[in-house]
Order: structure tokens, then sequence, then C-alpha cells
């Protein structure tokens, strides 16, 4: 998924290196949004077929002729049971740092959140204090 997501990137983006890393962050956050779109769908009884994300996704997918949403469904699931506009910030990060595919690294970091933050408010500098607790604690 990792050089999925990086060669979809390279195939849609075409630009110098600072706004192509500005690009990156932006794809992944649009993504991000999608991903937390299915995911709130999905809990509230809407079918995919009805979920406009899912056709970006399904958009996204032609044009990097790969099907991404068993990736978007994989990670929906390792980051359960956050709300979802937490898995669109864990979606983003992980895009970001290429993680997405990873689904024990994604396991971990939702299995925190819960305990450290509230998961009512999202909060990316809550998100970034438990990266950083966990990454010294050497989980990540």
């Amino acid at each position: 998924m990792k050089t999925l997501f990086s060669t979809l990137l390279l195939t849609l983006l075409s630009c110098s290196a600072s706004a192509q890393e500005d690009d990156n962050v932006y794809f992944c956050q649009g993504v991000a949004e999608a991903v937390s779109s299915i995911q709130y769908g999905r809990a509230y009884g809407l079918k995919d077929e009805a979920n406009d994300a899912v056709k970006y996704i399904a958009s996204l997918s032609a044009e990097a002729e790969y099907d991404l949403l068993p990736y978007i469904d994989a990670f929906i699931r390792s980051s359960s049971p956050l709300p979802s506009a937490w898995t669109e910030i864990l979606f983003t990060h992980a895009c970001v740092y290429s993680y997405v595919d990873d689904t024990e690294q994604v396991k971990r970091i939702s299995r925190q959140l819960p305990f450290q933050c509230d998961v009512n408010e999202p909060d990316i500098d809550c998100f970034n204090g438990v990266l950083v607790r966990i990454r010294d604690n050497r989980v990540i």
C-alpha cells in the first residue's frame, strides 16, 4: 500500500518538490476525509452505493488501476473503535508517513487514543502527544 499510494501520488501530481510535498498532504487529507465519510456512512446505515466518498475512492482506484477500497476497509477495521473524525486524523498521518497498510501500527495508535484523548473531541495536539508517547516507549 505504501508503494500504491506513492505511485498514485506520482501519477496524479507533477510539480516542484515543495509543491509536491504540500500536494501530498492535501491528497492525504482528501482521501482521509473520504475514509471518514465511508466509516460514518456505514455506521449510520448508508449503503456504499449511495455514498459519494465511496464513489470518490472508486474514481481514484480507476486512475490508479488498482482497487483501493479493500485497503480503506482494512484501515477502518484497524482503527476501530475510533469515531470517524479521529479516523480522518489518523489516516491523514498514516498516509503522509506511509503506514496506511501497517494495520498493527494503526491498531496500536487507535488503542492508545481513547485512553489519552477525549474521543468525542478531535484534537490534533492530543493526537501528536500520543504519537510522541508511543514513540518514546519504542512502540513506533
